[in-house]
């Protein structure tokens, strides 16, 4: 499992999801989106034509998930998922 966080400069949410993510001792890589080429990039992450809030991608050996800004739940149901299965966090 790897977790990428793809961040809006000056960004509350972005603020709150490294928050959230750091508190729980998940190791992630960030890219903060501060240029075309970074944009271009975070749009095929997310396979959006617009990008309106940063973004948590979270790539599973079977599958790709997204959290839309700061969604507390879903990010609990993260921690839960990695509690319950025990994957390898890949930075």
């Amino acid at each position: 499992m790897k977790l990428t966080l793809y961040s809006i400069p000056n960004n509350q949410e972005s603020a709150r999801i490294k928050e959230f993510l750091d508190k729980n001792n998940l190791p992630f890589s960030e890219i903060i989106i501060d240029s075309n080429e970074k944009l271009i990039e975070a749009k095929k992450a997310k396979q959006f034509d617009t990008i309106n809030n940063s973004f948590l991608k979270i790539n599973n050996p079977h599958s790709i998930h997204i959290i839309n800004g700061y969604n507390e739940s879903a990010l609990f149901q993260l921690i839960k998922h990695i509690n319950k299965y025990k994957p390898k966090i890949i930075k």
